[in-house]
């Protein structure tokens, strides 16, 4: 899954000089950590501007993470925060959507989209989840 989804991020049609990918990971699996670290690495290699942020201390789980990722000093020239957790995988004009309805509208804070199932058709239970959550 991480292959895949990190994959959909970094094919974002988005300039890339106005893109940066943070990797955020709270596993305390050495093996995950690994498997996450080299695949942010052969994106770098192509050129994505993609860091991987593991942090030791998991205080606040998944919204910790995130606010400690948005103190990273690097984060303060990006104008707009995409969050995509790590199953998600998004199309490649997604910001292309959504961002449009950010410009020129200080009142607006969130755009939460809809999203879709990867195995939505797999099987018996996969449809099913699919027909309850969407």
């Amino acid at each position: 899954v991480y292959q895949q989804s990190i994959g959909a991020v970094c094919n974002l049609d988005w300039p890339k000089s106005k893109l940066l990918i943070q990797v955020l990971d709270d596993s305390d699996d050495p093996v995950t950590q690994s498997l996450i670290n080299d695949e942010v690495k052969k994106w770098q290699q192509e050129g994505v501007n993609i860091v991987y942020r593991h942090r030791v201390i998991r205080e606040g789980y998944k919204a910790g993470n995130l606010k400690s990722a948005m103190s990273c000093s690097y984060v303060k020239d990006y104008e707009f925060v995409a969050i995509f957790d790590a199953d998600f995988q998004p199309t490649a004009d997604f910001l292309k959507r959504t961002v449009p309805h950010f410009k020129d509208n200080d009142e607006l804070g969130l755009v939460q989209a809809r999203w879709s199932f990867v195995n939505k058709d797999e099987n018996l239970l996969t449809r099913l989840q699919n027909i309850n959550l969407a």
